[in-house]
């Protein structure tokens, strides 16, 4: 039953490699577009509040205009209201004293009479362009207020965008800061071991482990020797202090094709073996089984360039790749 669901096994283990990577892809393409859209986003700002402060000027200006103008109409009819009432008294007394006026008083008459419907008219005139300029004026102030609403709702959604950046790229230099942390604690474990066994990089947000399949195992085999269990014994070490990271164990080769041996029938057979290997021996130093992926790559990702005996060698090698958890940063892009 073992020989049949072995190869299931091993896909799995190779579907779910990518996922820790993937994400921190997407954090990354997701802060630069967030930084895009935010300088988009403060040059529509700048523009809106230019446009809606020279709006407003010019609605203030045309407010205090027409107020000046419906005091101006206001006067006016009041002049004339004053005009009508003298027009009314002088009429009513020629009326009153018609019988005893001769022919001019009534040409007199006749003529106060035509300058009153002028008057009226006039007043009339002027009542109705006096409402029309209230009404002007209230038009006027109901812009001015949607405008400066509209600068207000602008300013938020721009306040709300740069917290949002600010917030994810802490959460990044956090992140950065953690793995830089974690990759000097490794180095400062793993001084005893040269250069050629193994080596120590940060990059992307992780710190990468490569050790030489000369320092873990003979060639062919899957069983780590005595020099690789110190190794991974000083790497546990700083594992366990750090139990918020992800862990992934992965196995590569050269392209030299494994003849097989026993249940391993290739290259792919062997990079898995022994990345699970080194998962075992790490937990049984006490690293927590819910922090490891094991994964076996075969001779798929070469560093180096196989056609050279030294290339090769660089290419036989697992990796332990170690990154702090990303939940912080997915909760900041989900919201």
């Amino acid at each position: 039953m073992i020989k049949p669901l072995f190869p299931i096994l091993v896909l799995a283990i190779i579907m779910t490699s990518c996922v820790s990577s993937k994400k921190f892809k997407t954090l990354e393409q997701e802060h630069a577009l967030l930084r895009k859209e935010l300088s988009q986003s403060k040059k529509k700002a700048k523009t809106a509040t230019q446009i809606a402060l020279e709006e407003k000027e010019t609605a203030t200006a045309t407010i205090q205009t027409l107020e000046e103008n419906k005091d101006a109409l206001e006067s006016e009819v009041n002049i004339l209201r004053k005009d009508k009432a003298d027009l009314e008294t002088r009429i009513n007394t020629l009326v009153y004293t018609q019988a005893n006026q001769s022919s001019t008083m009534a040409a007199e008459l006749k003529k106060l009479n035509e300058a009153l419907t002028q008057k009226e008219q006039e007043l009339m005139a002027k009542e109705n362009a006096v409402t029309n300029a209230q009404a002007q004026l209230e038009k006027a102030q109901s812009t001015l207020a949607e405008k400066e609403a509209s600068n207000l709702q602008l300013e938020s959604s721009l306040r709300d965008r740069e917290k949002r950046v600010n917030e994810l790229e802490t959460a990044i230099q956090e992140q950065e800061n953690k793995s830089k942390a974690l990759k000097d604690k490794l180095s400062n474990a793993l001084l005893g071991f040269n250069e050629s066994e193994l080596t120590v990089e940060q990059r992307n947000g992780k710190v990468y482990v490569s050790l030489s399949q000369d320092l873990l195992f003979a060639s062919g085999s899957a069983n780590i020797n005595v020099n690789g269990k110190k190794a991974l014994a000083k790497l546990a070490e700083v594992m366990i202090k750090n139990p918020d990271i992800d862990i992934t164990i992965e196995g590569h080769t050269d392209n030299i094709p494994f003849r097989g041996r026993g249940d391993m029938k290739d290259n792919w057979d062997l990079s898995v073996l022994r990345s699970t290997a080194i998962v075992r021996e790490l937990i049984k130093n006490g690293v927590a089984p819910t922090q490891i992926l094991a994964s076996g790559r075969g001779e798929y990702f070469p560093i180096s360039d196989n056609s050279t005996k030294e290339g090769r060698a660089k290419n036989r090698r697992s990796d332990i790749i170690l990154a702090p958890k990303l939940d912080e940063l997915m909760e900041i892009i989900g919201n």
